[in-house]
């Protein structure tokens, strides 16, 4: 029972934290625009999203609280539907941490295993929140926020893939933009594919790697009009929506 009630502020200390972190560590309040921090002397790749897209952040790091203040309650603290979520929970927080010290500090390829152990993190806790959930408080204030923050980081981890080349100057993929771009677009939205059927297409996530995928598309119409790679991410971003409504019709 103790170590129950040391994990459960654990979640709800490290939600704050992330914040406080960002707050401390990026003034600027562009702590998720990779190419900005890993190289400030060159442009953003194809892939990274209009900068409007990450104000997504406030809103995920709300939800993060939400929740953590939400498992900490003596209703909830118990119960077993937390119990599987928590850890990996506390696993994507601590990489979040882990990632804005390694942007500010510009450890570069430091970035990518960190986004990494986050996307493998809260997909983790997605996956198993949306089928633990009982409750419309549960999905509320469980699955609905783990959802929006795995939603975007599956299109952050395309974009830190991108910036990271970029920073290291690979030629074949400088000198191939458009085509390695399309690529990391079809491996992300796979990925969202699979996430949806695993999670029974929760809206939340779908929602977060729509808008991921829409800014994409803005920040490349806004660079050198629509093209190819909007054209993908659009395109990704229907057949996402159109899956997804497909479970929700099921329920």
């Amino acid at each position: 029972m103790k170590n129950t009630r040391i994990v459960a502020w654990l979640v709800l200390a490290l939600g704050v934290a992330q914040v406080v972190l960002s707050g401390l560590l990026f003034t600027s309040g562009d702590e998720m625009q990779f190419a900005s921090q890993t190289n400030a002397g060159f442009v953003d790749p194809m892939i990274v999203p209009a900068g409007y897209a990450f104000s997504i952040w406030g809103v995920i790091y709300a939800g993060m609280i939400a929740y953590g203040v939400y498992q900490l309650l003596a209703t909830q603290r118990k119960r077993k539907v937390h119990a599987g979520v928590r850890l990996p929970v506390i696993s994507s927080l601590l990489a979040v941490c882990a990632w804005l010290l390694a942007a500010r500090f510009d450890l570069v390829l430091v970035t990518l295993v960190c986004m990494g152990w986050l996307l493998g993190s809260v997909v983790t806790a997605l996956v198993r929140a949306a089928k633990q959930a009982k409750t419309a408080q549960d999905r509320y204030l469980m699955v609905w926020p783990i959802g929006l923050f795995a939603g975007w980081v599956t299109v952050a981890s395309a974009a830190n893939v991108a910036a990271v080349l970029a920073a290291y100057g690979v030629q074949w993929f400088a000198g191939a933009e458009v085509a390695w771009t399309i690529t990391l677009l079809l491996l992300a939205s796979a990925g969202a594919f699979v996430v949806v059927r695993k999670s029974a297409g929760v809206w939340t996530y779908t929602a977060a790697v729509v808008w991921g995928l829409v800014a994409v598309a803005v920040a490349n119409q806004l660079a050198v009009g629509f093209n190819a790679i909007g054209a993908t991410a659009a395109v990704a971003a229907i057949v996402l929506a159109l899956l997804t409504e497909r479970y929700w019709c099921k329920s």
